[in-house]
């Protein structure tokens, strides 16, 4: 079953209707089973020298849904990311997968305790996307630490060609 919500978000002026598309196979929680973190990606379009179409800036948010405290450690700043995936698909329909880590640079050597309250969000940078030209985009943040699992729902962001026609 399909489902679909919008979100709206204002980057300067610019208004953007988001629609939300869960992925086939995505563990839909039932009404007794309450996960204890949500993962959202925010979306904001930019324009950027050099670059011929809109280009989407990403956000991913964790926001602890329990009413007890989670701890995560980590050894790559900032913490959430150490943790993160990302999942792109793409206008010409090609898929692309990232871990996160892949791009942190080493905060410690000896793991640091990031607390995350019950009802606390955090938020950092999860990249861009544009530089494969105009068009659909499909982003989605997967979030793994011990036993816990976050899946974003799939955000979806139209980027338009910048080029006078």
């Amino acid at each position: 079953m399909k489902q679909e919500h919008s979100y709206a978000l204002a980057a300067s002026v610019l208004l953007i209707m988001i629609p939300v598309v869960p992925l086939p196979g995505q563990q839909q929680l039932g009404k007794k089973e309450k996960s204890m973190l949500e993962c959202r990606v925010i979306v904001s379009k930019t324009t950027k020298i050099g670059v011929a179409n809109e280009v989407g800036l990403f956000e991913v948010e964790l926001k602890n849904t329990s009413d007890k405290p989670i701890e995560i450690r980590f050894t790559y700043a900032p913490a959430i990311l150490q943790f993160m995936k990302k999942e792109v698909r793409r206008p010409d329909k090609t898929n692309a997968k990232y871990r996160c880590v892949e791009s942190l640079s080493p905060f410690s050597v000896e793991p640091t305790i990031f607390t995350l309250q019950a009802g606390q969000a955090t938020r950092a940078a999860f990249g861009s996307e544009g530089a494969h030209g105009p068009g659909v985009y499909r982003v989605q943040a997967i979030f793994e630490y011990e036993k816990l699992k976050a899946v974003s729902p799939t955000v979806e962001v139209d980027l338009k060609s910048l080029k006078k026609q």
